[in-house]
């Protein structure tokens, strides 16, 4: 798993780019000072799952990204049942792409198996 540390700083940065934090920043200084708690990343996951394509030339980095989100908030999984329910349709079609490495493949079963326990 990675770092809480790390997974703060992943999220932050790619929540500010797709509107998940509502202000707007001039710069990267904001990470160091945001709660992490100030925002679900139920916005950044359902980015994230719209973009779980086999053949994506990001397919790798939306992985990581998504498991690194889950890893630090898994509760981003209750919050939306229909993007759960379309997770699970993308990562069944995506883990079919025979170009992934043996890490994202690792890391796609992982959310898999996290999308599982949450319907639980």
């Amino acid at each position: 798993m990675p770092h809480p540390r790390a997974a703060v700083t992943v999220r932050c940065a790619t929540g500010g780019r797709i509107g998940e934090i509502p202000d707007v920043q001039a710069d990267d200084s904001f990470m160091v000072t945001m709660r992490p708690d100030s925002w679900t990343g139920a916005r950044l996951f359902s980015h994230l799952v719209n973009r779980l394509r086999p053949g994506s030339d990001h397919a790798e980095l939306n992985i990581h990204t998504l498991w690194t989100l889950l890893a630090a908030r898994p509760a981003v999984l209750t919050l939306d049942t229909n993007v759960r329910a379309r997770a699970k349709v993308k990562i069944e079609r995506t883990s079919e792409d025979r170009s992934l490495t043996a890490q994202a493949r690792q890391q796609l079963a992982s959310v898999a198996y996290a999308i599982r326990l949450a319907e639980r």
